[in-house]
């Protein structure tokens, strides 16, 4: 019995030891994966965290640039809005300056159709030039764009010291056309560049401001053809001016 006894003891004892080693070595690993686990898990939220954070700096800096873009755009759409009415505001008035200038147009061409071959010949056989006749001759050529040229000629010195009756004498020399290149103003202008027409204005712009010469009632006593290029001038001058504002309110 004692015998039986000690041998299951021993035999209990030994396996009971090594079942209790086995567990004890297999909590111990369990116990280091769950560890491991644990702090791998860790380190993931932990990335993921700065990951957020970088990426929240980055939508924070791409709202400011949004934000940034919005302000511009708003800018842009104040400007595009005031830049509209101006166009409009300039519109209306280059078109209220045409309206202006469409009476003294027609007027001009009235006068110039009124006029017969016995009005330019007035003119073509003067021999000396008046005071008083100088202004509307001066004025006529240099709207037309016609070269004055002093005379060499000591004869033609006495009588014409300017040129200005010699000059008078080409441009007549075919009445009909030019009446007719008179009255075509749109085609007479249209082939002036900006800078010609600037030129030709501040080469009027005395004469044309000396009230004391520069009236109706004087083109009229001067001659009857005088007097219609005294119309044509006022009309062209005019129309330079509207067209030259409504050029500039055209590029605004």
């Amino acid at each position: 019995f004692l015998f039986f006894f000690f041998c299951f003891f021993f035999f209990f004892f030994f396996f009971k030891q090594k079942t209790a080693y086995e567990i004890s070595a297999c909590l111990v690993g369990s116990e280091m994966c769950i560890r491991d686990s644990i702090n791998a898990e860790y380190m993931g939220l932990e990335n993921t965290q700065k990951e957020l954070v970088e990426k929240t700096k980055v939508l924070a800096v791409e709202y400011d640039q949004a934000e940034e873009t919005r302000k511009g755009m708003a800018v842009q759409e104040a400007e595009a809005k005031e830049s509209e009415e101006n166009a409009t505001r300039l519109s209306n008035e280059a078109e209220a300056e045409v309206k202006k200038v469409e009476p003294k147009l027609k007027e001009a061409v009235r006068q110039l159709k009124g006029l017969d071959e016995s009005a330019f010949v007035e003119l073509r056989t003067m021999k000396v030039v008046s005071d008083k006749k100088i202004p509307f001759i001066e004025a006529m050529l240099i709207m037309y764009g016609a070269k004055i040229k002093k005379p060499t000629d000591p004869a033609q010195l006495a009588n014409d010291p300017r040129g200005l009756l010699a000059t008078m004498k080409k441009v007549l020399e075919n009445p009909r056309d030019l009446k007719a290149e008179l009255c075509d103003y749109k085609t007479f202008m249209g082939k002036l560049t900006e800078v010609e027409v600037n030129q030709r204005i501040a080469k009027l712009e005395p004469i044309l401001s000396n009230k004391d010469t520069w009236t109706e009632e004087a083109a009229a006593a001067a001659s009857v053809a005088l007097k219609a290029f005294y119309f044509w001038v006022n009309a062209l001058t005019s129309l330079s001016a509207c067209l030259l504002y409504t050029s500039d309110a055209a590029d605004e």
